[in-house]
């Protein structure tokens, strides 16, 4: 037997990298997202000279059997929540791993930013081998997609007491920093329930450019009667209280819908 072998120091790189947005270009606060070009990683112990040090592989192999990410987040007042998932290495001198982990920035009321964090992998071995000059390998500024605060809206409406009400709206608005404002971009959002209490909606709607309609059935009481009808949202786009519910009210003249304006003499 001849050996052990040391290598003089690990050389690492990484493939290109960028983030997925949950949604056409931008993810929700509280909504999970993850890479779409996730890096790959290349681990190779190296002489002196770097090149490859093909006998550092079986027993003589000394890193870790694991080794696991750390984030950073660029973004000042922001919070990054993210689970790192441990990668394992093979017993060999050269190897690519991949990085597959999701992300989520935490849910508040804030203006549009831009998602910013460095991902951190150290690389040192138990013969005190690293990469550079202290075993830290980092990919600075990932990014790719924009971060809105969102929140869904029944819009109130009125109609007669003998039919149903149709074509109602429903939004998805974001804060612009001022203002919420419709969130034209969102064709993504679906699946939205409503208050189990409220057995009033006819239709399940789904987001088109930030807006969705449903139908609200006619209440089987005596008019005038008012009902409210509540989305149950995903958690990123949930808010509190009454302010995302609609009221609807039956029993009310609305007027004719082809008309502009009406002048009395």
């Amino acid at each position: 037997p001849i050996g052990r072998f040391i290598p003089d120091h690990f050389a690492v790189q990484s493939s290109a990298v960028s983030l997925a947005p949950a949604c056409s270009t931008f993810t929700y606060l509280g909504q999970e997202f993850g890479y779409q070009d996730a890096p790959q990683i290349t681990i190779v112990a190296q002489n002196l000279g770097n090149e490859e040090t093909r006998n550092y592989r079986d027993d003589f192999f000394k890193l870790p059997a694991t080794l696991t990410p750390s984030y950073s987040n660029n973004v000042s007042g922001r919070t990054l929540v993210v689970a790192p998932t441990a990668l394992s290495l093979a017993p060999t001198s050269s190897q690519t791993v991949t990085v597959a982990d999701t992300f989520a920035y935490f849910r508040e009321t804030t203006a549009p930013f831009d998602a910013d964090f460095d991902l951190t992998l150290a690389v040192a071995d138990g013969d005190g081998v690293l990469y550079g000059s202290d075993g830290n390998f980092v990919i600075a500024s990932i990014g790719g997609t924009q971060l809105r605060s969102g929140r869904l809206v029944i819009a109130d409406n009125y109609g007669l007491e003998i039919e149903d009400i149709t074509h109602s709206p429903i939004y998805t608005q974001y804060w612009d920093g001022s203002d919420w404002l419709l969130n034209s971009d969102d064709d993504c959002t679906s699946g939205i329930a409503f208050d189990s209490s409220r057995a009033h909606v006819a239709s399940n709607p789904e987001i088109s450019g930030g807006r969705g309609y449903l139908t609200v059935d006619r209440p089987a009481g005596s008019a005038p009667e008012t009902i409210t009808v509540c989305p149950v949202a995903p958690d990123w786009l949930s808010c509190s209280g009454s302010s995302c519910c609609g009221t609807f009210t039956f029993g009310i003249y609305r007027g004719n819908d082809r008309l502009i304006i009406r002048l009395e003499e």
